[in-house]
């Protein structure tokens, strides 16, 4: 099945020339009231949502909106101890530079980004999908990210929004721990070793095994090893699934899903910084 939005322009496979023509066309206002207006949404999203006009980013997260209804049909990932619908960010903002605070203006990792309360941040720079189609594959080539889909960095950080908000809930509505204790032991403080990162190299790329100030690593494994899936497992109308994610995880080496099995296992904190429950 095809989907047009507001243009009746159908999807053909990758960065196609009719997807260029939907970004051409695309009415970023109009993709805005789908989110603010969708049943999909969790009750106090997309309150701030800004696309400041950006076509690319508008179409781009609109895809996304997509992929992650299709993903949760075929996993309901909440496993029934969620009341949110966790198939959308918090809030999706595209942003200019001259708007970020100095710390968040000295971050590397300024281009895409997730806040801890689930919300994700575009670069305004990106205005055009062969632009972010060109730095994805290069980012592919090089071996930094595991995937150089047009997609791929969007998914990311709909990955890492989503996680938080699951986070968020646990800690804050179901007792299960604190939600700053659990970012900084679980995510901050913990890494892999050197052949788990070796391991982790060859599967996602570089990126994935780094791990400073600016980036949590259980976290960064998490996101970019359900990006390759998901981005591997996509059909040529980059919309809807040909493949499960699922099952192409069941076909990495063993070790490597003892890794994702590791970091993927929140384990949560209480405001002392003690261990409480596993999820």
């Amino acid at each position: 099945m095809n989907i047009s939005f507001n243009n009746n322009i159908n999807f053909g496979s990758g960065l196609t020339k009719q997807i260029l023509e939907a970004e051409q066309k695309t009415k970023p206002y109009m993709i805005k009231r789908y989110f603010q207006q969708s049943s999909y949404k969790d009750w106090a999203d997309f309150y701030n949502i800004d696309f400041k006009n950006n076509k690319a980013c508008a179409l781009a997260s609109r895809m996304c909106a997509e992929i992650f209804k299709g993903f949760r049909k075929k996993h309901d990932y909440r496993n029934s101890y969620s009341m949110q619908e966790l198939v959308f960010p918090h809030d999706l903002c595209v942003f200019n530079v001259n708007e970020l605070s100095k710390e968040l203006k000295n971050n590397p990792y300024l281009d895409f980004f997730c806040t801890l309360d689930g919300s994700v941040f575009i670069n305004n720079k990106y205005n055009n999908l062969e632009e972010i189609n060109a730095f994805a594959d290069t980012n592919k080539a090089i071996g930094y990210h595991s995937s150089g889909h047009f997609l791929s960095w969007f998914i990311h950080e709909w990955l890492h929004a989503i996680q938080n908000k699951l986070i968020y809930n646990f800690t804050s509505h179901r007792g299960y721990g604190n939600f700053e204790q659990t970012r900084i032991r679980f995510f901050q403080e913990r890494k892999l070793d050197k052949k788990e990162n070796e391991i982790v190299k060859d599967i996602l790329g570089e990126y994935a095994t780094i791990h400073d100030s600016n980036t949590a690593q259980y976290s960064e494994v998490f996101a970019e090893a359900w990006t390759k899936f998901i981005c591997d497992s996509l059909d040529k109308d980059c919309l809807h699934f040909r493949k499960d994610p699922v099952e192409e995880m069941k076909r990495t080496p063993k070790e490597f899903q003892k890794i994702l099995e590791k970091v993927s296992k929140v384990e949560f904190f209480d405001i002392w910084g003690n261990p409480k429950k596993n999820y």
